[in-house]
C-alpha cells in the first residue's frame, strides 16, 4: 500500500510538471485585488481593438473572452464609474494590449495602447492595481468625498485628483511634474487642468 501511495504521487507529480493537469489560476482564485486610481467603463461603442480590428472578444491560447465592458487606454470619464479601493478580479487571459478583470458580475477589458499610458501591461497592472487599499486618511473630508464619487474641483491636489480621475493620457500629459493636464471626457471633448503649487486652480479648453 505504502509502494502504491509513492507511485501515484509520483505519477501525478509527473502530469503537473508536463501540463497534463491543470492548476488553479490565482486570479480566478477570489484573491482580493482593489483598484488604485478611480476609472469608468463603457456600456457602448469604444470595443476593444485586438490585432488590427475592432472586437469586444479577446482571444489567447485560442480561447475566447466575451469583455462586454470597455475601460479605454485614453481613460475617458463617461458611463460607469469605479472608484478607488474597489475589490476587483484580475483574469489570467490577457495580451499586452489588453487586460481583463471581473466587477460586479461583469467581465471588463482594460485597454493598454502604450502611446497613451507608455507602461508595459505588467506596469498598467501594477500601476492600477493592488494587494491592499490605498490609504486616504491624509485628504480632507472634502477630497474624499470627491475621491470616492469620481469628481474633480478646483483646489484639489494633483494627488487626490489621480485618485479621482485616473492617469492623465501621456500623448498630451508627457509629465506628471507639469502644471497642465489634459483629460478626456469622450473622443471629442477634453480640458486641460491647470495647476499652480500642486493645487487645480483652472480649467481650460
Amino acid at each position: 500500500m505504502k509502494m502504491k501511495n509513492i507511485t501515484l504521487v509520483t505519477v501525478l507529480t509527473f502530469l503537473l510538471m508536463t501540463g497534463c493537469v491543470s492548476t488553479p489560476k490565482v486570479q480566478e482564485s477570489n484573491v482580493k485585488t482593489y483598484t488604485q486610481v478611480g476609472m469608468w467603463y463603457l456600456n457602448k461603442g469604444d470595443n476593444v481593438n485586438i490585432n488590427g480590428s475592432k472586437t469586444d472578444v479577446l482571444s489567447t491560447n485560442k480561447k475566447l473572452i466575451y469583455a462586454d465592458k470597455t475601460i479605454p487606454a485614453v481613460n475617458y470619464s463617461r458611463d460607469v464609474f469605479i472608484p478607488v479601493n474597489s475589490i476587483v478580479t484580475l483574469m489570467d487571459e490577457k495580451n499586452e494590449d489588453v487586460v481583463l478583470l471581473q466587477y460586479d458580475g461583469k467581465i471588463i477589458s482594460l485597454e493598454n495602447r502604450k502611446s497613451y499610458t507608455g507602461l508595459s501591461e505588467d506596469g498598467l497592472i501594477n500601476r492600477m492595481f493592488g494587494a491592499t487599499p490605498v490609504d486616504l486618511s491624509y485628504f480632507s473630508d472634502a477630497e474624499r468625498e470627491l475621491i470616492h464619487s469620481g469628481k474633480v474641483k478646483l483646489g484639489m491636489s494633483k494627488e487626490s485628483i489621480i485618485l479621482s480621475r485616473g492617469y492623465p493620457p501621456k500623448h498630451r500629459t508627457a509629465s506628471l511634474n507639469s502644471d497642465v493636464w489634459r483629460y478626456w471626457l469622450n473622443r471629442f471633448d477634453s480640458r486641460n487642468f491647470i495647476f499652480k503649487d500642486n493645487i487645480l486652480v483652472e480649467f481650460s479648453d
